[in-house]
């Protein structure tokens, strides 16, 4: 093997072509570098697009029995200004030059198959108990998730990527190929063999291009056997190596059982490596008499001394699959490469197992020191600066202006009281802000700023109202940084409350919609018909039906349009190819069209309709064309409803910090949003979704002032003088 630490040297590309050309063929050179082994990457996100390694010029070197040029070609000759021999067609001024001169040629790119198996030492170790101890986002989202586990990773990605691999494996074996084909435009083709013949350069890259006269490009890589079977060794040490921490912290004792393993492994290695000698197994490979039966039998009763027990039936199939290759098993070489694809399986399963053990056993000490924790960390990580946390100081102290300004007085759901925000104690003050401003961020998420030439994007929605200003800059406060992804799907649910609660309006307005007729005639609506409207939306409506006023819409830059547009039977966003926006257009168009006839009926009781009134109709559709957009007066308005009635939850779950010590967390917290909230708002019909969601962001607002409460509480943090 060659050494992937030496310089990378210049790879001639060499055209095949039988056709000797009259012109000096010009002597070109690639300078590459060697694809990289996997890196310390997530055992968990291990399907990452690959990094594109440098790319080089592509050429021709001229060979002995070329003619050199005695000046200037005739005009007939061919080359660049006719078209080469490496392009055909007419000269053009976008194709002056060769074709090969475009073409780069990337190791890494997901046609190449891995030199390596997709799971190592490297991908494993973030289920290193060493790694959980170190990784915050992970100890955070414990206290979200106390069943908080891990899983391996699935999907189409990933199966592309295994299967390539393990192809290449054994099309190795079964012919000792190893080389890659690529057309001129870096696609897939037809595997062209170059093994013949064509050595491998004695030094990195391992790798060698060849370019054919058929516009093919073939890529010979290194054996992938020898890194296979090591990598295969490696894991198995690291897998039943038996962890010093794994005894959980504060001084727990370890297990008997532990220390057992620990007395038991070094012999178990000496063991395993004796069998697992890779120079005679290299040699047996060349000579076609390796048997890989005895090996697995030695691996999977190893295996089994670790594992848990559920796993002994894998373990188990990957040793029979083995003895198939055994002398008069009638396996095949795929046998043997499905057992050592099933024994990295195991592997990893083994290293969930090890990891979601320890998780379990530890997880009352990480709950516990979870705080101090995050807070040293966030620390570490932002350092000591000021500026570090600009935009948190100015979220925070946004919210206290707004509140300090408001004449609306604060509900005690303990003491059934009303409280003023300007007579409150520091503490609370702080408190109330925290809450107050996490919902706010919740209702207006912050908008990226959209750049386009020649025109003015604000970094805030046009949805904006009033107490805006806590999130004026683009990007959420530092201390939300674990926090983010879960704001951004409260966001998405709030989007979707108001959209159902704008609907539910135009339902009423639609029954109530002056005709005519007299107030004996109107129809009178109470809350279980409401309901079942909702139930209606729910059911006829898209997946998202807030999409309308998401992230999305100003993260895209899309113009100011609505429902009515694609209702008509026009597709203002076509261009655009966006699946998403046109499947929303095309279910509210079916929303709209169920509000008018359920509003034709209410208001036609004793004769119901069998269509919808065309009138009303219309007017449906010129509704929504004006007020399911960001920016309308009526969306910001009941937007704001929605919001103070989450915050009222949010108030009634998270305690002041002077009520913690002598009031404890209602018993039943989903006794329902109080009446006085929702009364005359036509709120009613959603008041379990607008419970849950608060409950949800009082959850989130209690772990966020547990960890930053003390932080925002330093003196000189927050300027509460205003």
């Amino acid at each position: 093997m060659w050494s992937a630490s030496q310089p990378s040297p210049a790879t001639r590309y060499e055209d095949q072509s039988a056709v000797q050309s009259r012109l000096k063929r010009p002597r070109l050179e690639i300078q590459t570098t060697a694809p990289a082994p996997p890196s310390r990457r997530s055992a968990r996100k291990r399907l990452s697009a690959r990094t594109p390694s440098t790319q080089g010029v592509v050429g021709r070197r001229r060979r002995m029995g070329d003619i050199q040029d005695m000046g200037l070609p005739p005009p007939s000759c061919p080359g660049p200004a006719q078209g080469s021999l490496l392009r055909r067609g007419p000269h053009s001024p976008e194709s002056a030059k060769p074709r090969l001169s475009y073409l780069a040629i990337d190791p890494n790119s997901p046609h190449v198959p891995s030199s390596f198996p997709l799971v190592t030492r490297e991908t494993l170790k973030e289920l290193d108990l060493e790694a959980i101890l170190r990784n915050p986002q992970l100890r955070h989202d414990l206290l979200f998730d106390p069943g908080l586990q891990f899983r391996p990773t699935s999907g189409r990605r990933k199966r592309e990527l295994y299967d390539s691999y393990w192809r290449a494996v054994l099309r190795e074996l079964e012919t000792g190929c190893t080389c890659v084909s690529f057309d001129l435009e870096g696609g897939p083709h037809e595997r062209v063999c170059i093994c013949n013949g064509t050595p491998l350069p004695p030094s990195s890259p391992n790798w060698l291009v060849w370019i054919h006269a058929q516009d093919v490009v073939t890529m010979r890589m290194s054996s992938r056997i020898r890194p296979l079977l090591q990598e295969l060794l490696e894991v198995i040490i690291s897998v039943i190596q038996p962890s010093l921490h794994s005894a959980a912290p504060s001084g727990l004792d370890a297990s008997s059982s532990i220390a057992t393993h620990v007395r038991q492994h070094p012999s178990q290695i000496e063991s395993l490596r004796q069998v697992f000698d890779l120079d005679l197994i290299e040699q047996e490979l060349q000579h076609h008499v390796f048997d890989p039966s005895g090996l697995f039998r030695v691996i999977g009763d190893l295996l089994k001394c670790h594992c848990a027990p559920m796993r002994d039936r894998q373990v188990e199939a990957m040793v029979a699959t083995a003895q198939l290759c055994a002398p008069g098993g009638g396996g095949s070489k795929a046998d043997a490469v499905k057992a050592i694809r099933m024994c990295f399986d195991v592997l990893e399963l083994m290293k969930l197992d090890i990891a979601n053990h320890q998780l379990q056993a530890l997880r009352p000490f990480l709950v516990h020191t979870s705080a101090n924790y995050e807070l040293k960390a966030f620390h570490e990580s932002q350092g000591s600066s000021d500026m570090s946390i600009s935009k948190t100081r100015r979220w925070l102290q946004d919210a206290h202006r707004v509140l300090s300004s408001s004449k609306n007085t604060i509900i005690n759901h303990e003491t059934q009281t009303r409280m003023n925000y300007r007579s409150l104690r520091k503490g609370d003050q702080i408190h109330f802000a925290a809450l107050r401003a996490l919902t706010d961020l919740v209702f207006v998420p912050p908008v990226p700023v959209v750049l386009s030439p020649g025109i003015d994007t604000p970094t805030t929605p046009a949805i904006l109202s009033n107490c805006q200003s806590a999130t004026s800059s683009p990007g959420y406060p530092e201390t939300l940084y674990l926090d983010q992804s879960r704001m951004l799907v409260l966001s998405k649910d709030t989007a979707d409350l108001t959209a159902f609660y704008m609907l539910l309006m135009l339902y009423r307005q639609l029954v109530h919609s002056d005709s005519g007729r007299s107030k004996a005639q109107t129809a009178k609506l109470d809350d279980a018909e409401m309901v079942q409207i909702k139930r209606e939306i729910w059911s006829i409506g898209p997946h998202r039906i807030g999409y309308c006023f998401s992230r999305e819409w100003h993260k895209r830059g899309k113009p100011s349009s609505s429902a009515s547009s694609s209702m008509k039977g026009e597709e203002p966003f076509a261009d655009d190819q966006d699946a998403e926006w046109v499947k929303w257009h095309s279910c509210m168009r079916d929303v709209i069209l169920q509000i008018a006839m359920r509003a034709t009926a209410a208001r036609n009781p004793l004769s119901p309709p069998t269509s919808p009134d065309e009138g009303m109709l219309r007017l449906a559709e010129r509704w929504a064309d004006s007020n399911m957009k960001p920016g309308s007066p009526l969306s910001a308005l009941l937007r704001d409803r929605v919001r103070n009635a989450v915050m009222d939850v949010v108030i009634s779950q998270a305690h002041l910090p002077s009520q913690r010590s002598t009031t404890t967390r209602p018993s039943n917290p989903s006794e329902g949003v109080p009446d006085s909230v929702l009364s005359g708002t036509g709120l009613e019909p959603l008041a379990a979704e607008i419970q849950h969601l608060g409950e949800r962001l009082a959850k989130l607002a209690v772990i966020h002032l547990n960890t930053y409460l003390p932080l925002y509480e330093q003196e000189g943090f927050l300027d509460l003088s205003s």
